[in-house]
């Protein structure tokens, strides 16, 4: 139903005679039946004065038009003016129509039709009732068709009426009219194929195709079903659109699977792959497939952008695409090592009556630069255990370990550098005289100590 049909009801309603003559008797459900109705219906009532303001867009077309305002209905009980693509009237008409607009006479109504209401003045928008239509669903639009194809006895598929309801794009004159198309183009059938080649729009089902490829990461189907489509010359762009479109349901599926459309008849096939996807998958998708939508234009041709935003979905999906085998026999023989030592370290520790290990302690050695307590200390200390009792049973029997050169190395250069910092015993203190050192190396005195030794005699000169 469209805005002039609707706008031709609200005539029958404002004119229905079945209530009586008065302004009393105006009705929300005409009856179709009387002469202001009929007469309505066949185009021919003489208070209904319809005007196509896309041809006649001049003021002075709307000064004619309004010269008749003044006079009284002939047939109805109202004139009704309805003016078709209201927004295409000049900014000069819409003046000239103001203040009638603003008080109007008592037996005359106005109906103004348009699809962008935003083009018409302010002006104009704050003096009238504004009724919005909406679009209609597509399972609205599929049930209405099936039920007009059922009583036609058409056949039909119901596949190819989803697609006509997305064609629609919420219309259902539209819908009716691609259907009568339809019809003709498959020889008085509906269905699924000839439906699709004749809007030109790309099948569903590939789509579908490419998202299952996608939940289970083969790399190889992903590409061969770009190949199939880039048999049908599709645009792959648009291609590129549904799939994240469908990633958008997707998402819906699992957070809200209530909130699901049925816009192509394929919610439960939706609701199932839902379930193959994690929510972080779809999120990271659907992400690619945007970012890969806006490089499309920097790409060397559409199908190699598409190829690569679908792989590149693969190759940063958090649980990567399953690629080789990997070798993991080393790895498993050092996890049965392991096993096979412990067990052997405890029947060893049974049967030799050695003191187990205690647990949460463990044998740590020292560093080189690190202070370690006396050995005193440490064997008084409350549940001290030796460096053997430390060990696993395992290392009472192996022999010691060798020492790394470098750990060597670093432990002898750590000694060395302690035995500059530790005080001699023979250095002279300071107020004290040493009587086995007459004299302290000169590298160790200062400038005015050396010069105070050489102005006075030693002891044992005097």
């Amino acid at each position: 139903m469209g805005k002039t049909t609707l706008a031709r009801i609200l005539a029958k309603c404002l004119n229905c005679t079945a209530g009586g003559p008065g302004d009393e008797a105006v009705t929300s459900q005409p009856c179709g039946q009387c002469s202001n109705c009929q007469a309505i219906d066949q185009g021919r009532f003489v208070d209904l004065l319809e005007v196509d303001a896309a041809s006649r867009t001049k003021v002075e077309d709307t000064r004619e038009l309004l010269d008749n305002v003044q006079y009284a209905p002939t047939q109805g009980r109202y004139k009704v003016y309805l003016i078709d693509e209201v927004h295409m009237l000049s900014t000069s008409s819409f003046n000239a129509l103001l203040k009638t607009l603003e008080e109007p006479p008592p037996h005359v109504k106005f109906l103004l039709a348009t699809t962008d209401p935003q083009k018409l003045p302010p002006t104009v928008l704050s003096r009238c009732l504004q009724f919005t239509l909406k679009h209609m669903p597509p399972e609205r639009i599929v049930g209405h068709l099936s039920m007009v194809l059922e009583a036609e006895s058409v056949p039909f598929e119901e596949s190819a009426l989803w697609l006509l309801g997305k064609a629609a794009e919420g219309s259902m004159r539209d819908a009716m009219s691609l259907t009568d198309q339809a019809i003709a183009f498959g020889q008085g059938e509906v269905r699924h194929g000839d439906v699709a080649a004749m809007l030109g729009t790309l099948d569903h089902r590939h789509v579908l195709a490419l998202i299952e490829a996608l939940a289970e990461a083969d790399a190889a189907r992903l590409l061969a079903e770009v190949a199939a489509l880039a048999e049908q010359g599709p645009d792959f762009a648009a291609v590129l659109d549904d799939v994240t479109a469908i990633l958008h349901r997707l998402a819906i599926a699992q957070m809200v699977p209530d909130a699901l459309d049925n816009g192509h008849g394929d919610r439960d096939d939706l609701l199932a792959l839902a379930a193959r996807f994690t929510a972080e998958d779809i999120q990271l998708y659907y992400q690619i497939g945007v970012q890969g939508r806006g490089d499309m234009g920097h790409a060397p041709d559409l199908r190699t952008a598409l190829e690569m935003t679908l792989l590149r979905m693969l190759a940063f999906r958090p649980r990567a695409c399953p690629g080789p085998p990997r070798r993991r026999c080393r790895c498993v023989a050092k996890v049965v090592a392991r096993v096979v030592a412990k067990a052997v370290a405890e029947q060893v520790v049974r049967v030799a009556g050695l003191p187990p290990r205690l647990p949460g302690r463990r044998m740590r050695l020292p560093t080189p630069r690190q202070r370690r307590p006396s050995r005193l200390l440490r064997r008084n200390r409350p549940g001290h255990l030796s460096p053997r009792q430390h060990l696993s049973p395992l290392q009472h029997l192996s022999p010691p370990r060798k020492r790394c050169p470098n750990r060597l190395s670093s432990l002898l250069n750590h000694l060395r550098h302690r035995a500059k910092r530790r005080p001699s015993r023979l250095r002279r203190r300071p107020g004290k005289t040493c009587p086995q050192i007459r004299k302290p190396p000169p590298s160790r005195l200062q400038p005015s100590r050396k010069r105070a030794l050489k102005r006075r005699p030693s002891n044992l000169t005097r």
